[in-house]
C-alpha cells in the first residue's frame, strides 16, 4: 500500500478522488434518481431479451408457441410435453381482428359472450378468467329494445317466445357465469372522477389470513405502506358479479410492463388481481372435483396466506394439497414478470372458431369439437382481445405492442412454473456491497496501471458481474442488478484518468477553435470546464434537427449581381445564426442559401425538441422584421421554409485528424432535409415530425398559444417507412383562438373522413375549409378525395402518400 501512495504524485489525489466518487455512487445508489431507474430498467430489458435469445427451458417453461388447435396431432405432442412439466398451462380465447369480421363489430351483444364462455366450459376449461369490464347494460338486450320502441314510437314487441333469461343479455350472461367456474374483471380508480363513490359493499372481500414477523401487529394502517391504495373502484354490473379480480397493471415509468400487483387494499380490505383470482379458483376446483365451480374454500385450497415482514409483503401462499404455491412479491404487492417471449407466446383460439363451431361438421371440419376440447380440456383459460382496434396492446420488454391478455397469463404460468423473476431481502445489501468494492478495486488499479490496461481489466471486471448477474437471472430467476458497480467502475475510470493526466492549454485551444463559431460562447466554456461532457468521436445519440431553405433562390440570384448575392446571404445568415445559438442550438452548416443546425449535442440539451421549435418559431419571427429591410436593399422578397425532425444520429468529428468537421450523419439528417422539401409542397414555411411534437413542452405550447395542425402522414423519396408531419398554428394578426380551434377540429374530422377511405364526406369538408381559409392544404386534399373517388385505392391502402421527388 506504501508502495502506491509513493510511486508517483498524483496517486494521493487519485485515492480522495475515488473515495468521493465511491461515497456519490453510493449515496446514487440509495437515492435511486429517476435517471439511473431508467437505466437500470433498459438493463433489465436487455438482459431479459439476452435470456431469451438463449431459449433457456428453465427461465422460459415450455414455450408454446402460436399453436393452431386445428392441427390435433401437433398439438397433442407440444401438449404432452407440457403435461411433463406440469398439467395446467394457459390459453388464450382471443377476440381478435378475424372474430370482428366475422361476427360483427365491438361490443358483441352479451349472448355471443354467454355461449362463448359456456362453450370453453364445456371443452373442458378449468377455470376461465374474463378480462374485460361489463360496467353498463347491455343496449342489444331484447327487453331493452322493447322498451325503446314502445317509448319513442308507441310499438309493442312481442317477446313471449323468448326464455325470459334470453330477455336480458345480462342477466343471461350472470346465469351462465353463475354455472361455470369464471372470473370476471374490475378495474381501480386512483384518481376518483365520479361521486358518489362506491363502498366496499361493491366488491366481494379478500379475507386473506395474514402471516406476520418481526412482531408487526395486522393493522390496515401498516398495510397501506405496503400496498397500493386505490380510491375508486368501476365494477361489473350486479347481475354478472360472482367471482372478479382487478385488471390493473401498472406499467414503470418509461410506460414498459414489467411487474404486476398481485393484491391491493381498498377501503381496508384486501382484493386479487383478476390472474391470481382465476388460479385460486382453478385449484379449488381440483380439490373439489364434485363441484363444478369449486368456490368452497371450507373443502378445498382456502384463503391465501400473505407473509409480510419489516421490509413490506414478502410472498404470498396460495394452494394446500395439489399444488401449493409460493409466490415471491415485491415493492407493493408487485410481482415481477418473467415474460415467455413476444406477442402470442401462449397458445392463442379465436374466438370466432368456438362460436362458429357446428358439432354436425366435427368430423369433417379441420377445426373440430376434438381440437378445441384437446386445447382447452385442464387448462386455464383467459378471454381478451388482441385487435388493434380495441386498443388493449401493452409494452413489454420483450415487445413493444403485447396483448394485455397475455399479461395476465403470464401471471398465472409465472406462478405455475414457480419462474417468476424475484429480488430477495439480501439483493440490495449485495448490490450495495458491490458498488463499493468497485470504487476500491477501481482506485487501487488506477494508482498501478496505465488507462490502456486498467480499461482492459474495468471491462473485464464489468463483464463478469454481467454474467453472474446473468446466471442469476436465467438459472435461478433473481434479479442482481450490477448497474451501480458498473457504473461506479466506469466513472472511476473515466474521472481518475482525467485526474491523474488533466487537460493541456492545447485541449483549450482546441476546443475553442472548434466550437467558437459553431455553438454559444457558454456552451464553449462549459465543454473547456467540464470535459468529461464532451465527447468528439462518433456516437449515436437522439437529437433535433433544422435545415430552412430560401425559396426560389436561384431565381433571386439571377435578378442581382453577385457581389448583391454574397451580401445579401450574409445579412440573412447572420441574424438566422443568432437565433439558433441564443436557443442552445449548434450550427452544423450552410449549405448555400441552407442553414443546418442540431440540438443536444455536443452536450446534452434539456428539451432540445422545444428549443429547437422555439427557435424555428424566432427565425419566422426575425425575418418578419428583415425581410422588408433586404427588399428595400436588394429589391428581392425572401421566403424560407423550415424543417424539423427528432432523430438518433451519429454525432461527432467527422472531418480528419487535422481537418475537424464536427457534425452528425444518418437517415434522420436526410428525413429532416425532406420534412423542409415538403414546405413548399403544402404552401406553408413550417413543418415538424411526429417524434419532435410528441416531445414538445406542453407547457411552452400553453404559453405560446400553439396548436399542432396534423398535414400529412408521408414516405417521403429514399425512405421506406411514413412519417407524419404537422404544422405548428398559432392566433395571428388578430384572430381569435377559438376561431383557430374551430378550423382545427373541422380539419381533424375531414383528414378522419378522409383516412378511413370515406372521399366524398373528405371532399365536401375540406371543400368547405378551402372557401373559408383557401389554404393550398385543404386544395391538395380535395384534390386527391377526387382522385380516390375515380380511383378507389386498393383494401391495403393505409392514407400514406408517397412523395416521389424531393
Amino acid at each position: 500500500m506504501l508502495k502506491f501512495f509513493k510511486r508517483d504524485k498524483s496517486t494521493v489525489w487519485i485515492a480522495i478522488f475515488g473515495a468521493v466518487i465511491t461515497l456519490v455512487a453510493v449515496f446514487i445508489y440509495l437515492l435511486h434518481p429517476r435517471f439511473f431507474t431508467h437505466l437500470d430498467f433498459q438493463l433489465y430489458d436487455f438482459q431479459m431479451r439476452y435470456a431469451k435469445a438463449g431459449v433457456t427451458e428453465s427461465m422460459m417453461g415450455p414455450h408454446n408457441g402460436d399453436l393452431n388447435p386445428c392441427d390435433i396431432t401437433t398439438y397433442e405432442n407440444q401438449k404432452s410435453s407440457i403435461s411433463s412439466l406440469n398439467s395446467i398451462s394457459p390459453v388464450i380465447v382471443d377476440i381478435d381482428e378475424s372474430s370482428l369480421r366475422r361476427i360483427g363489430q365491438w361490443p358483441w351483444p352479451r349472448y355471443y359472450l354467454a355461449d362463448l364462455l359456456q362453450r370453453i366450459h364445456d371443452g373442458g376449461a378449468l377455470a376461465i378468467g374474463v378480462d374485460m369490464l361489463f360496467a353498463e347494460p347491455d343496449q342489444t338486450s331484447p327487453e331493452l329494445i322493447r322498451r325503446a320502441l314502445y317509448r319513442q314510437f308507441g310499438l309493442e314487441m312481442d317477446l313471449s317466445g323468448l326464455p325470459s333469461e334470453r330477455k336480458d343479455n345480462d342477466l343471461y350472461l350472470g346465469h351462465v357465469m353463475k354455472e361455470i367456474p369464471a372470473a370476471l374483471g374490475y378495474y381501480f380508480q386512483f384518481e376518483t372522477t365520479q361521486y358518489p363513490r362506491h363502498d366496499a359493499s361493491v366488491l366481494p372481500e379478500l379475507k386473506a389470513i395474514l402471516e406476520f414477523t418481526h412482531g408487526l401487529s395486522p393493522d390496515p394502517e401498516m398495510l397501506k405502506r405496503f400496498l397500493f391504495q386505490p380510491e375508486d373502484v368501476i365494477p361489473p354490473l350486479a347481475q354478472l358479479f360472482f367471482d372478479a379480480g382487478f385488471m390493473n397493471i401498472m406499467a414503470d415509468e418509461d410506460g414498459i410492463f414489467r411487474r404486476a400487483p398481485l393484491i391491493m387494499l381498498w377501503n381496508d380490505r384486501l382484493y386479487p388481481q383478476l390472474a391470481l383470482a382465476t388460479l385460486m379458483k382453478a385449484l379449488n376446483r381440483l380439490e373439489n372435483r364434485g363441484d363444478d365451480r369449486g368456490d368452497s374454500p371450507a373443502d378445498g385450497q382456502g384463503q391465501p396466506v400473505i407473509r409480510i415482514s419489516a421490509g413490506g409483503i414478502e410472498s404470498i401462499h396460495i394452494g394446500n394439497g395439489i399444488l401449493p404455491l409460493n409466490i415471491p412479491l415485491g415493492e407493493k404487492g408487485q410481482m415481477l414478470l418473467n415474460f415467455r417471449g413476444p406477442a402470442r407466446s401462449f397458445p392463442y383460439i379465436s374466438a370466432a372458431d368456438i362460436l362458429q363451431l357446428e358439432p354436425e361438421l366435427s368430423n369433417e371440419s379441420d377445426f373440430s369439437f376434438d381440437a378445441l376440447k384437446l386445447a382447452l380440456e385442464g387448462n386455464i383459460i383467459f378471454v381478451g382481445s388482441s385487435a388493434v382496434g380495441l386498443k388493449d396492446l401493452r409494452s413489454s420488454p420483450l415487445d413493444l405492442n403485447l396483448p394485455g391478455i397475455e399479461v395476465h397469463a403470464t401471471i398465472v404460468d409465472n406462478i405455475l412454473r414457480g419462474n417468476s423473476i424475484s429480488r430477495p431481502d439480501w439483493i440490495p445489501a449485495l448490490e450495495l456491497l458491490l458498488t463499493v468494492l468497485c470504487g476500491l478495486f477501481a482506485t487501487l488499479s488506477m494508482g498501478i496501471v496505465g488507462p490502456k490496461l486498467g480499461l482492459m481489466v474495468t471491462m473485464a471486471l464489468a463483464i463478469a458481474m454481467f454474467e453472474v448477474s446473468q446466471h442469476l437471472l436465467t438459472v435461478s430467476h433473481i434479479r442482481l442488478s450490477v448497474l451501480y458497480p458498473m457504473l461506479t467502475l466506469i466513472l472511476h475510470f473515466m474521472i481518475l484518468n482525467l485526474a491523474k493526466y488533466g487537460l493541456a492549454d492545447r485541449d483549450k485551444r482546441y476546443y475553442r477553435k472548434a466550437f467558437g463559431k459553431y455553438v454559444s460562447k457558454g456552451v464553449v466554456e462549459e465543454m473547456i470546464t467540464s470535459p468529461k461532457k464532451l465527447t468528439l468521436d462518433g456516437s449515436d445519440k437522439p437529437v433535433t434537427i433544422l435545415f430552412s431553405d430560401i425559396r426560389g433562390f436561384s431565381t433571386l440570384s439571377e435578378q442581382i449581381s453577385p457581389s448583391d448575392v454574397s451580401a445579401l446571404l450574409q445579412d440573412y445568415f447572420t441574424p438566422m445564426t443568432q437565433v439558433v445559438l441564443s436557443h442552445s442550438g449548434t450550427l452544423d452548416k450552410f449549405i448555400g442559401d441552407a442553414l443546418m443546425c442540431f440540438w443536444n449535442a455536443p452536450l446534452d440539451v434539456e428539451h432540445h425538441e422545444t428549443k429547437a421549435l422555439a427557435a424555428a418559431l424566432d427565425i419566422r419571427k426575425v425575418l418578419g422584421k428583415l425581410r422588408p429591410k433586404l427588399m428595400e436593399r436588394y429589391g428581392v422578397e425572401i421566403k424560407t421554409g423550415i424543417g424539423l425532425h427528432t432523430g438518433v444520429c451519429c454525432v461527432g468529428n467527422m472531418g480528419s485528424a487535422d481537418l475537424f468537421d464536427y457534425t452528425i450523419i444518418g437517415d434522420d439528417v436526410n428525413l429532416a432535409s425532406r420534412i423542409e422539401g415538403l414546405t413548399k409542397y403544402y404552401g406553408v414555411d413550417l413543418l415538424l415530425s411526429q417524434s419532435v411534437k410528441d416531445n414538445v413542452a406542453l407547457g411552452f405550447c400553453a404559453s405560446e398559444g400553439i396548436f399542432f395542425q396534423e398535414v400529412d402522414t408521408v414516405q417521403v423519396k429514399g425512405k421506406s417507412e411514413p412519417v407524419t408531419v404537422y404544422l405548428p398554428r398559432m392566433a395571428v394578426d388578430g384572430q381569435d383562438v377559438g376561431t383557430l380551434v374551430e378550423e382545427l377540429a373541422r380539419h381533424n374530422e375531414a383528414l378522419a373522413a378522409y383516412q378511413n377511405g370515406n372521399f366524398s364526406e373528405a371532399w365536401d369538408r375540406f371543400s368547405n375549409l378551402e372557401a373559408s381559409t383557401s389554404a393550398l392544404i385543404y386544395t391538395i386534399y380535395k384534390e386527391r378525395a377526387v382522385h380516390f373517388m375515380e380511383n378507389p385505392p386498393d383494401e391495403n391502402w393505409d392514407g400514406v402518400f408517397i412523395h416521389i421527388s424531393k
